[in-house]
């Protein structure tokens, strides 16, 4: 609750400094903690209510992200979470990178295209990177260099909602050059 209390103070100091947009993400999910899937996207939907309910008050939104190994992991529990809570204030930030784990990254395309058929609208802001995986964690590479394959999204972008916000995560000043480089070439191709 402490942290839905701080997130909240969040969104009131957002509206003050114009910014339309506050991101977060959720938390972690360990499969032996006692409780399952269930009960922990009760108490996230509990949370998300607080905050949507100051969000709404103060006219910014929320834009939440789903991460394989935290409680939101799959587009469908968000699609799950954006239909229980129909609230305008309530979206989600699509970051590929983020639900791509060692068991389904041969599904990555599957993956996007279930992603965005499901979430497509309400979808506010993309982040664009790209990693390998090395002894099972992932390590960082330029945009391009990775394993994920961002042509098809950018493709679907740029057909159903081509003003969408793109944000490079992670960035390292000596890799801009070689990213904004990848990026225009993205842009280029599947647009």
């Amino acid at each position: 609750l402490e942290q839905v209390d701080i997130f909240q103070k969040a969104l009131a100091y957002a509206r003050v400094l114009g910014a339309n947009v506050v991101g977060t993400e959720t938390t972690g999910f360990t499969p032996n903690c006692g409780y399952g899937r269930e009960h922990a996207f009760a108490l996230l939907k509990d949370s998300v209510l607080r905050m949507v309910e100051t969000a709404e008050k103060e006219n910014v939104t929320i834009g939440i992200e789903p991460v394989a190994i935290h409680t939101l992991h799959t587009a469908e529990m968000a699609r799950q979470l954006l239909d229980e809570i129909q609230s305008p204030k309530l979206k989600i930030i699509y970051d590929p990178v983020n639900i791509l784990t060692l068991e389904n990254i041969d599904e990555q395309d599957a993956i996007a295209t279930q992603f965005l058929t499901l979430l497509g609208k309400d979808i506010v802001a993309v982040h664009l990177k790209d990693f390998v995986f090395v002894n099972g964690e992932n390590e960082w590479r330029n945009i391009g260099k990775g394993i994920v394959n961002h042509a098809p999204i950018i493709s679907w972008l740029a057909r159903h909602n081509p003003n969408i916000s793109i944000l490079r995560e992670g960035v390292m000043l000596d890799s801009v050059p070689v990213d904004i480089k990848r990026m225009r070439e993205l842009l280029a191709t599947n647009s």
